[in-house]
Parts: structure tokens; sequence; C-alpha cells
């Protein structure tokens, strides 16, 4: 959120850029991603953590008796993938790194008792 609020500040700001849209997007990773940085820097704190990998077919088993999994896929296999080159052209803009920001957002939901360790 931070990297988009900078995003927004800066084409609020900067003159000329009427009618322009800024797309903010870094990498697009799998839950499998973020389990491993999370696992790689949080130590003690990511125990729980799951990092095996469910396969495509028994999460469309499951779906047919779970309707919130059933929501999700659609989206199995899918990568998504938007650049922000636009936004870092016009706007020197840059965002923090995916682990610094993976991190950040993990201790932050660990403080304010959102995920218990």
């Amino acid at each position: 959120m931070r990297d988009v609020a900078d995003l927004h500040v800066r084409a609020l700001t900067t003159p000329g850029l009427a009618g322009e849209r800024f797309i903010a997007s870094g990498p697009f990773l799998k839950i499998a991603d973020v389990a491993k940085v999370l696992k790689e820097h949080l130590g003690p704190q990511a125990r729980k953590v799951p990092t095996r990998r469910l396969p495509d077919w028994l999460v469309r088993t499951v779906a047919l008796f779970n309707p919130v999994i059933r929501q999700v896929t659609g989206e199995l296999g899918n990568v998504r993938g938007a650049s922000s080159a636009h936004a870092q052209e016009r706007l020197g803009w840059t965002m923090r790194s995916v682990d610094v920001s993976i991190l950040d957002c993990a201790r932050s939901l660990i403080e304010r008792g959102v995920v218990k360790v």
C-alpha cells in the first residue's frame, strides 16, 4: 500500500498527466513463493506457514464439495502479468522489493495479533 500511495501522490502532483493511467504492479507470485519468503526470513514465527503444494486435481476434487475452494479453481495454473514500466518512466516511481513488502505485512499482522504465532 505504501508504494501505491506513493504512486498516487506522484500522479496527482506531476503536471501534464491528465488522462494517463499507471499500473502499480510487481512480479506475479504464487502462494508457494510467498511461503518461501516467510519461511526463509521469519524463523520460528513462520513455523505454521504451509509449504506443501496441493496438486491441481486434488484442489478441483475438493472444490466439488467446498464452495469456497470452488471460487479459486478458475485461477489454477494462471500467471497474471502487468507492467509498471509506464509509471517508472513517467514518474520515476519505484517499488519496494517483494521480500520487504511480504515481510513487513507479515510482521504487522503478527504485531497486531491478526496472525497468531
